[in-house]
C-alpha cells in the first residue's frame, strides 16, 4: 500500500525519479503509493486509518531528548485489480506500518531543536497480489544547524529500500539513496538542492540513475 504519513519532521521533499516507485521525502516519513489512493478515492469506499503513537520529552523545558513512536494500519473497501488476472478484482486492501523518530543529539540548552534527529519507517502490505510494493523500509537522519552560523538550515539524509510483488515479473526491489540540504533564507523562504542515486529503478529493467533537483518554498 502507498500512502504519505502525516506530521512531517523537517524536510519536505517529494522528488520522484523516473520510473522509480519509492517515495522520497527526506525528513517526512512515508508508505508506498497505493495507501496514498487509499485516503484520496472516491467517497464510494470506505477507507479507515488506525495510529497508536507513544512520545517522550515533548515539553520545551525537558532536559531530556524528544522521540516519537507510532504504529498504524489503513484499510480500504475498493476494488483492486489483480496483477495476476487483470480481470479479477480484490475486495479490500490494507496494510501496517511502523514509524520512529529521534533525537540523538541537540545543541543547546533543553528546548532548542538544533541537532541529529533520526528516523526509521517499515510498511508491510499483505496482499502481494494487488500492492505493487507489500515491504517498504525507510531509514534517515536530519541535523539541524549543522554549519556553524545557519541554525535555521537542515541537512538530511536518508535510505529507501522496497521489495515489489511477486507478481510483477522481472520486478524485484529498488534502493535509493538521498542527500539534500536546506537553506533557510529568510523565515518564510527556503530553498532545497536535492540528489538522489537510484539503484534497480522499478525494480529491474532501467539503468541506476543519478537525480538531481531543488525546491523552493515562499510562504504567504
Amino acid at each position: 500500500i502507498d500512502a504519505t504519513l502525516n506530521d512531517a519532521l523537517i524536510n519536505r521533499v517529494t522528488h520522484q525519479a523516473e520510473g522509480s516507485e519509492l517515495p522520497f521525502r527526506l525528513g517526512r516519513q512515508s508508505i508506498t503509493r497505493e495507501q496514498e489512493a487509499i485516503l484520496h478515492a472516491d467517497v464510494t469506499r470506505v477507507a479507515v486509518r488506525v495510529e497508536v503513537g507513544y512520545t517522550i520529552n515533548q515539553d520545551s523545558k525537558s532536559s531530556g531528548l524528544p522521540g516519537r513512536y507510532v504504529l498504524g494500519a489503513i484499510y480500504d473497501s475498493s476494488d483492486y485489480e489483480k496483477f495476476s488476472d487483470p480481470n479479477v478484482n480484490e475486495d479490500g486492501n490494507y496494510g501496517f506500518y511502523g514509524i520512529a523518530e529521534q533525537m540523538v543529539y541537540r545543541e543547546g540548552a533543553a528546548g532548542s531543536d538544533e541537532g541529529l534527529t533520526a528516523w526509521a519507517s517499515v510498511t508491510f502490505s499483505p496482499e502481494d497480489d494487488i500492492n505493487t510494493l507489500p515491504v517498504g523500509v525507510f531509514a534517515g537522519a536530519n541535523y539541524k544547524g549543522l554549519i556553524d552560523g545557519r541554525d535555521d538550515d537542515v541537512t538530511a539524509f536518508g535510505v529507501y529500500y522496497g521489495l515489489f510483488s511477486d507478481d510483477l515479473p522481472g520486478q524485484n526491489s529498488e534502493v535509493v539513496f538521498e542527500l539534500n540540504y536546506r537553506v533557510q533564507v529568510a523565515p518564510s523562504t527556503y530553498i532545497t538542492p536535492d540528489i538522489q542515486y537510484v539503484l534497480n529503478p522499478n525494480g529491474g529493467g532501467i539503468q541506476d540513475a543519478l537525480v538531481l533537483g531543488f525546491e523552493a518554498s515562499i510562504d504567504f
